[in-house]
């Protein structure tokens, strides 16, 4: 039996009550050698498996709500004219009705954030969790339906909205819809 292995640094990785993988490898230049060392830590949302699904599904979207944000900024400005500065946007989008349903999107990207940059490991199961959370949200309620409504609008004249649409409906279809919810 193997005794842990230890770091150059004398902690050993299984020393911190969690599971914890060290790998090893040396990168050798001439007669010079470096020891590289990571960590892959299981409920680590940088790096485990369990939240790949949503390390994909963040940026994309990211992106669609930044698409959407400008479409309705577009819509807003068709209709009252252009919007004087930054500072009279961001109150807008804070305050207006007519940005009103972007704000739970907006909340939901920060949740998904604040567990993918987590330093401290996190519940396998908080990625299905998460991924659960926008598929109603974006499926099965008002906000949802003004999401795809609007979504494919966009997607008509923007491939590149078309293609995170699509996507985004991929990395949410293994979840399915919430049991009871499918009416929207």
């Amino acid at each position: 039996m193997t005794p842990n292995p230890v770091t150059p640094w004398g902690r050993s990785p299984l020393s911190t009550g969690r599971l914890e993988i060290a790998l090893y490898s040396w990168n050798g230049e001439g007669s010079t050698a470096r020891l590289r060392e990571s960590y892959m830590t299981v409920g680590n949302p940088a790096s485990d498996p369990a939240f790949e699904s949503l390390r994909q599904f963040r940026p994309l979207l990211l992106k669609a709500h930044k698409i959407l944000m400008d479409a309705e900024k577009d819509r807003y400005e068709a209709n009252h004219g252009a919007i004087a500065n930054k500072g009279d946007y961001l109150r807008l989008v804070l305050n207006h009705e007519q940005f009103s349903w972007l704000r739970p999107i907006s909340q939901l990207i920060v949740q998904i954030d604040e567990v993918l940059m987590s330093k401290q490991p996190q519940p396998l199961d908080r990625a299905p969790e998460l991924l659960n959370q926008a598929r109603h949200l974006l499926y099965d309620t008002e906000i949802g339906q003004a999401f795809q409504d609007r979504t494919q609008s966009v997607a008509r004249r923007d491939p590149e909205m078309a293609a995170i649409a699509q996507r985004l409906d991929e990395l949410m279809q293994p979840y399915g819809p919430q049991s009871g919810n499918s009416s929207t």
